[in-house]
Formats: structure tokens, C-alpha cells, sequence
């Protein structure tokens, strides 16, 4: 049929799917455009809250890292607080424009959730 990645399928027709596929080519239609009607069921409990932020260029100056990462602190305690939850380990995660990747992490032996105790530990 000439479909070989998902642009292929959003490229053909609603008629042309259903009559190949029957009813279930209405749904290929849709998922291919990303539409999805079925409600959101999540079936594990949030394991983890975070804030990510990527950057046009590659910061250098100590203190523009220290008042960035001051900021995801009060982000993530933020919405550790509109969640009304807490948590004990920090992790921190750096990408590189090759994508290599570090991370850091902190486990405390008391619950953190506000901006104070999130950025010390970081």
C-alpha cells in the first residue's frame, strides 16, 4: 500500500484507510494525527517530580548556572507542593551537545519538597 512510517499513513485519506481496513482505519487516521479520544487511565502511582530546561548555548558562567538551577529548585518544590507531596533524593542530569550524558544524585535521610533543601542538596 506504500505505507512505511507513520507519515506515509497520515498522508493517505480517511476513506482510503476505512476501506482498507474497515472501522479500525478511522482509529489509524486518527492516532496518525496524534488524536486519541480514549481518557487517560494511569495505572502506577508518580514515582518522581521534576523540571528540565534546555538551553540555545551552552552555559559557562558558574553564577548563570547557580541562579538557573536556583530556579528549577523552585519549580520543582513548586509542584511538589501542588502534588502535596515530598520526596528524599534530588538527581540532576546534564546533557552535552554530543549528548553525552551526567548525572548526580542525593538521597537524604529526611523527606525534601521545598526550594531550600532541594537546591542545598543539589
Amino acid at each position: 500500500m506504500g505505507i512505511d512510517t507513520v507519515s506515509d499513513q497520515r498522508a493517505m485519506a480517511q476513506e482510503r484507510l476505512i476501506r482498507c481496513f474497515g472501522k479500525v482505519g478511522a482509529w489509524f487516521y486518527e492516532v496518525a494525527r496524534g488524536i486519541d479520544r480514549r481518557p487517560v487511565q494511569p495505572t502506577h502511582q508518580r514515582k518522581s517530580v521534576g523540571t528540565e530546561r534546555t538551553f540555545s548555548e551552552n552555559l559557562e558562567d558558574r553564577r548563570t548556572m547557580l541562579a538557573t538551577l536556583q530556579q528549577m529548585a523552585e519549580q520543582a518544590a513548586a509542584r511538589l507542593q501542588a502534588l502535596a507531596l515530598a520526596g528524599y533524593a534530588v538527581k540532576i542530569k546534564a546533557r552535552f551537545p554530543d549528548f553525552a550524558t551526567v548525572t548526580r544524585a542525593y538521597t537524604a535521610t529526611e523527606v525534601t519538597g521545598n526550594t531550600v533543601s532541594i537546591y542545598i542538596r543539589c
